[in-house]
C-alpha cells in the first residue's frame, strides 16, 4: 500500500509542475506567508541581498555544521551584503516574500549536503521551484552529493530536475566528490558544475582546545537507512579496542529533538560535538561529518562506508593525511587501529579554500 501511494504521488509530480502541486497543497501558507515575512524582516534597499534556502531545523549536527559554514563563508566573502536564511520547513511561508523582494541582482544559495536526489525530496522540490521562479538570478548550490535511486519516484524527480535546471543559464552546482561531479555533468549538462570539498572543511573552530587527547576510542555511528556496517562488526571492533587498552564511548552527530531555529544554539551544539570528538585518541565513524569534524581537530579517524558513495568520495580530499584511514575491509580494523595509535598530523583547511573561488558573483 505504501509503495502504491508513493508511486501515485510520483505520478502526480510527473504530470504537474511542482510549483502547482505545492501551491495547491499549501495554499494557505503560501498566501499568508508574505505578510508574516514582511513583519519579520527589514529589507535594506541600499544593499545587495543574499539568500540561503533550505537550512535544516533538525538535530542533525552535520547538516547544521553545513549551514553555519555557509553563513560564515558568505559573511566573510561578501561583507557588504544583507544575508537572509530560509529554513526548508519554512520555505512555503517565504515563497511569496522571496518573489517580491528578491531582485534580479540578488543572489540565491541552496543548502549543501546530500539532498540532490529523491531520498530528501523536499529539498529537491524547493530547488526546482526557485530555479523556475528566479530565471534571472545568480543561483549557487553549495557542495552536494548526487544520489537518485533507480525507482519510479527517483527517475521521475531526476527527469524533472534535469529539465528545470537546464532552462537556467546562471545556475552553478557544486559537487563535493568526484562521482557526484561526473553524474551531475551528465544529467545537468547545460549548467556549470564545479568540484569542491564539503563546505564544513572551512568551519572556524574559534579557540576550541582539543590538543589533549584522552586514551579512548569514540564510535560515532549512524542508526538510520544509510547505515551499512552491521552490529556484529561493531561489537568485534569494540572488543579489539578494549584489548588494545582503550576506553570506548559511543556518540552520534544527531541530537534529539527538532525545530532548531536558533543558530547560536546550533553553533554551541556543533562546537560541543567537535570538542567531544576532538578529545578522543581515535574516532571510528561512518558519518561523513563525524569524519570532517574529527579532522578539523587533527584527530585520528577510521572511516567506514555508508550506503552510497558520499563518505568515500569526500574522504579523497583528505586521504593524504596518514591519521585518517578509510577502511574497505573490516578485517583490517585491528591493524589500522594499532598503526593510527602511533600517528599525529595537522590538518590545513586553507589548502582547500581556493576550490570555492567558483562561488563568485
Amino acid at each position: 500500500m505504501n509503495k502504491l501511494f508513493t508511486n501515485f504521488k510520483s505520478l502526480v509530480f510527473k504530470i504537474f509542475p511542482i510549483w502547482f502541486v505545492y501551491k495547491t497543497i499549501y495554499i494557505k501558507r503560501y498566501l499568508k506567508g508574505l505578510s508574516k515575512c514582511e513583519k519579520q524582516y527589514d529589507i535594506d534597499k541600499n544593499k545587495r541581498h543574499f539568500f540561503i534556502i533550505g537550512l535544516p531545523d533538525s538535530g542533525n549536527l552535520g547538516d547544521q555544521a553545513i549551514a553555519l559554514s555557509q553563513i560564515q563563508f558568505i559573511k566573510q566573502k561578501y561583507k557588504d551584503c544583507q544575508l537572509f536564511v530560509v529554513y526548508l520547513n519554512k520555505f512555503v511561508d517565504h515563497w511569496r516574500w522571496l518573489k517580491r523582494y528578491c531582485g534580479s541582482d540578488d543572489v540565491i544559495f541552496f543548502q549543501g549536503g546530500g539532498n540532490i536526489g529523491d531520498e530528501y525530496a523536499r529539498a529537491e522540490f524547493a530547488r526546482q521551484i526557485c530555479i523556475h521562479d528566479f530565471p534571472d538570478n545568480r543561483i549557487f548550490v553549495f557542495p552536494q552529493t548526487y544520489y537518485f535511486t533507480s525507482t519510479f519516484r527517483g527517475k521521475t524527480i531526476k527527469n524533472k530536475s534535469a529539465k528545470i535546471y537546464a532552462l537556467h543559464d546562471k545556475l552553478t552546482l557544486c559537487a563535493r566528490e568526484n562521482k557526484s561531479y561526473e553524474q551531475m555533468k551528465k544529467i545537468f549538462f547545460n549548467n556549470e558544475i564545479v568540484l569542491t570539498p564539503d563546505i564544513v572543511f572551512t568551519y572556524r573552530l574559534e579557540k576550541l582546545d582539543t590538543s589533549d587527547k584522552e586514551n579512548k576510542i569514540v564510535f560515532c555511528l549512524r542508526n538510520d537507512f544509510e547505515k551499512k556496517v552491521t552490529a556484529d562488526i561493531i561489537q568485534n571492533m569494540v572488543v579489539i579496542c578494549k584489548k588494545e587498552g582503550y576506553e570506548v564511548e559511543f556518540t552520534d552527530t544527531v541530537v534529539d529533538g527538532k525545530d532548531y531555529y536558533d543558530l547560536n544554539e546550533m553553533k554551541r551544539l556543533v562546537n560541543k560535538k567537535i570538542q567531544e570528538l576532538g578529545s578522543a585518541k581515535i574516532v571510528v565513524t561512518d558519518r561523513l561529518h563525524g569524519m570532517i569534524l574529527s579532522v578539523l581537530t587533527n584527530t585520528n579517524c577510521i572511516v567506514l562506508s555508508n550506503y552510497n558513495h558520499k563518505v568515500k568520495g569526500v574522504y579523497d580530499w583528505i586521504k593524504k593525511y596518514e591519521g585518517v584511514e578509510f577502511l574497505e575491509d573490516a578485517n583490517e580494523f585491528e591493524k589500522t587501529l594499532i598503526s593510527l595509535g602511533k600517528i599525529t598530523y595537522k590538518f590545513s583547511g586553507e589548502e582547500l579554500f581556493h576550490y570555492f573561488d567558483s562561488l563568485e558573483v
